[in-house]
């Protein structure tokens, strides 16, 4: 295995650094099957082109931190600690339960984390990852030493009803995860993060009518009709940039870190993606040049959970024995905006 080197090597000798000590999640029960999508009048040819074949939608009156606090406390059961012993909460929910309120915020009130403090972090499907960054970043400086990140997705809520292709992809769950400081070789050994802000209108959030006029762009202004998912169909000329940045921005952003933590392709034990569907994941594994079986994710029994995607792929993973001590696991984003991160983690340690 190549000599790996820490994001923070300018740092002390003897840094500490942050590890993943558990993973929770939370999957609503009522399913949607492929005979589902079916009666939905979702044709046969999308379905294979998506292989996507159920995901989880929400009781009505189940919201994001509702989802958040189930996956949070399947975590902390996990990891031996309580809601009191967290430092920090940090969510990154691709959308807030209340426009322009955080999450954090209600859920540490939730969980009773009284002693946390907590904030969110917006950035779409690649949340993920500067939540991480963020956090061992913290536990680096000896700010904080346990700290919470939660994700949740609740996309079933704003999926147009005449949108079939959103309606297979998009699915509604959340993860968390409970982090701690370990020290290195263990633990988080670089992070890396990519922006194109020229693609940041090809897909969002929109107020639209029922029969699909767009009524404004800007989600805040009234107008009579309600939010609605978005994305542009350029994605489909694969000619285009946009077609070319999904596509390529993934295998850039894993190139570079591993190159930050001075490891190889044949270093990584295991891809974690960013689940959306079959062409741009197939596409991903082929250009990011890891072999197949050592990739993880589960778009097909969960569809698109944005930035909750991540922790629950490693939720699997680590309940499968997937897992040992010393596997490099590389995981990578991407999300709406428009970014990609990717992270280099060690697994295991003190």
């Amino acid at each position: 295995m190549s000599n790996t080197k820490n994001l923070f090597t300018n740092n002390l000798a003897n840094q500490k650094t942050a590890k993943i000590l558990s993973t929770g999640v939370y999957l609503p029960e009522t399913k949607v099957s492929l005979n589902d999508f079916k009666l939905k009048g979702v044709p046969q040819s999308l379905l294979d082109k998506l292989g996507i074949l159920e995901h989880r939608i929400c009781l009505p009156d189940e919201e994001s931190t509702d989802m958040e606090v189930k996956a949070a406390k399947n975590a902390l059961e996990k990891s031996g600690f309580n809601a009191a012993d967290l430092d920090l909460i940090i969510c990154s929910p691709v959308f807030t339960q209340t426009c322009g309120v955080p999450n954090s915020n209600l859920l540490q009130a939730k969980l009773g984390a009284t002693k946390a403090a907590a904030f969110d972090i917006m950035q779409a499907c690649s949340g993920i990852i500067p939540q991480l960054m963020v956090a061992t970043n913290f536990i680096t400086l000896g700010q904080y030493q346990n700290i919470l990140i939660a994700n949740s997705t609740d996309w079933g809520r704003i999926v147009h009803p005449q949108d079939l292709e959103n309606f297979v992809v998009l699915g509604n769950g959340a993860s968390a995860a409970v982090l701690t400081a370990t020290e290195p070789p263990w633990g988080f050994l670089a992070f890396d993060m990519q922006t194109d802000g020229r693609f940041y209108h090809k897909c969002g959030a929109r107020t639209e009518s029922l029969d699909n006029k767009v009524l404004h762009q800007r989600y805040y202004e009234c107008a009579d009709g309600r939010l609605f998912f978005y994305i542009d169909n350029d994605i489909k000329n694969q000619s285009s940039s946009w077609a070319r940045y999904l596509l390529l921005s993934i295998p850039k952003t894993l190139n570079a870190v591993l190159a930050k933590a001075g490891l190889k392709k044949e270093d990584v034990d295991m891809l974690v993606l960013h689940q959306n569907i079959d062409p741009l994941v197939n596409g991903w594994i082929k250009l990011c040049g890891i072999p197949r079986e050592k990739t993880f994710c589960t778009h097909h029994k969960y569809g698109n959970l944005a930035s909750a995607n991540l922790m629950t792929n490693l939720n699997e993973l680590i309940e499968n024995g997937r897992l040992k001590d010393g596997d490099i696991v590389a995981f990578v984003a991407q999300g709406a905006g428009f970014s990609v991160g990717s992270a280099i983690l060690r697994w295991g340690g003190k």
